[in-house]
């Protein structure tokens, strides 16, 4: 006769099943396991976790919260409710959970890394890296420690200290295509992007399934400059993910800079319909179709992306610059303003403003816009030529006369300066003088000496 299972053989049976990804075959054991043990802290538990894993959070906190109401020292409960906590945002609670699951199991390196890296979210760097540090001093053979404690360096955009423990990583695992990946990723986000080239390339040799590590390698090759090896690498990765929102968004920037517009705006568009939350893509389609002189489509697509991205300071500029090319000059220094109040230190912003109202017949307001962007930018040429012609048009001919000879001081050869300020010579008679600048303006034009 066969013996009827126990409560400890259901649990085993779920734990098999949890470890094998079948969260609903697990809870099935889990349910047999308490039915015939209705205290079993350790059921509960690991039912919450299938239950995480099946999205079902509500009945997952239920069990967690069971199990350490069964067994108040249950380190392991704590530690797996804190990892919920930190999936939905809440933070604050995760690092508790963890700080209570420490308390009973002080030597578990696990939970040293999983609060680091909530402190890691929650941008206190320094008790992240101190939990890091923690979890390698209690596991120095695990690469995975060292990783973690890599990327926490890496977040805190110390990239030295970040490739110094992934260094350290790769001593331990060096056939590991994750770890040369992040290795890559640091030395891409240091700016060395030959050395991430390097790092990946090593990295899909061991691996080279991996779709994002062929769309990092593309960016890098981007940022060199070289948009076709980009190109080459971004359609890897979309034939390793056909639905890499990314990776078309990647393409079609590399297609934008190598003058292939409608390529650009092809990926573009297949990005935003697999990502339609994706504000990046409606403005670089934005400022693809701006390149091809469709004003009327990049302004819906800046409008798209203010509407996703109230913040988006880069899109108010850019449909200002919009408006101001269609003539819509009022409505271009409304976009100026915004994007002024979002970036207030951008030069710029100011110079662009400023423009808009010298358009709109405003002289004092265009003059006072070109002195705020020479404070923040005082090599800035265009500006103080700017403002000389804002004071020229007020009557004031003297500050405008000075205006373009220090824009002429900045850039020596600036024809509309040279131009601007003959007119001044010529208003106030000196004539000779005029044609000297006259002839300094025509000369870049000419291409000869005169």
């Amino acid at each position: 006769m066969k013996a009827e299972k126990s409560a400890a053989d259901y649990y085993a049976g779920g734990l098999a099943h949890l470890k094998n990804g079948n969260n609903k075959k697990a809870v099935s054991d889990f349910n047999q396991a308490l039915t015939l043990n209705p205290r079993y802290a350790e059921a509960y538990a690991n039912r919450g976790a299938a239950y995480a894993g099946n999205g079902n959070y509500d009945q997952a906190f239920a069990d967690f919260n069971q199990a350490l109401t069964l067994n108040p020292r249950y380190a392991e409960a704590y530690a797996n409710r804190g990892t919920l906590y930190a999936d939905q945002g809440n933070y604050e609670q995760a690092v508790t959970d963890y700080s209570e699951a420490l308390k009973f199991d002080p030597d578990n390196p696990g939970i040293y890394t999983s609060r680091s890296t909530v402190y890691s979210k929650m941008k206190e760097f320094g008790k992240a890296v101190a939990d890091g540090a923690e979890a390698v001093k209690l596991r120095p053979e695990d690469p995975n420690c060292y990783v973690n404690c890599g990327i926490i360096y890496a977040m805190k955009q110390d990239y030295e200290n970040a490739l110094a423990n992934f260094d350290q990583a790769v001593k331990l695992s060096p056939k590991s295509a994750h770890i040369r990946y992040v290795h890559g990723f640091a030395n891409y986000c240091k700016g060395d992007y030959d050395k991430a080239i390097e790092d990946i390339t090593e990295a899909v040799a061991l691996y080279p399934h991996n779709a994002d590590a062929y769309n990092r390698r593309g960016n890098a090759y981007a940022m060199k400059g070289d948009c076709d090896k980009a190109i080459e690498d971004y359609d890897k990765a979309i034939r390793l993910n056909p639905n890499f929102a990314e990776a078309y968004y990647n393409r079609g920037n590399a297609h934008a800079r190598n003058g292939n517009y409608e390529r650009a705006v092809m990926d573009h568009t297949k990005a935003i319909r697999m990502g339609p939350n994706f504000p990046d893509a409606y403005y670089n389609r934005g400022n693809t179709y701006y390149a091809q002189g469709d004003y009327d489509k990049a302004l819906a697509d800046y409008t798209q992306t203010i509407v996703m991205d109230p913040r988006y300071a880069e899109a108010y500029y850019k449909r200002g610059n919009t408006r101001y090319a269609r003539g819509d000059y009022e409505q271009a220094a409304e976009d100026f303003t915004q994007a002024i109040r979002l970036n207030p230190d951008d030069a710029e912003l100011y110079y662009a403003r400023g423009n808009a109202y010298g358009q709109s017949g405003n002289p004092g307001q265009a003059a006072a816009d070109f002195t705020q962007a020479i404070a923040l930018n005082p090599g800035y040429a265009e500006a103080y030529c700017k403002r000389g012609i804002a004071c020229f048009d007020q009557g004031n001919a003297e500050q405008a006369a000075a205006d373009f000879t220090q824009a002429i001081a900045l850039n020596p050869g600036y024809a509309e300066a040279y131009s601007k300020r003959g007119d001044v010579y010529a208003l106030n008679g000196n004539y000779d003088q005029a044609l000297v600048d006259y002839t300094e303006a025509l000369m870049p034009l000419s291409g000869f000496m005169l």
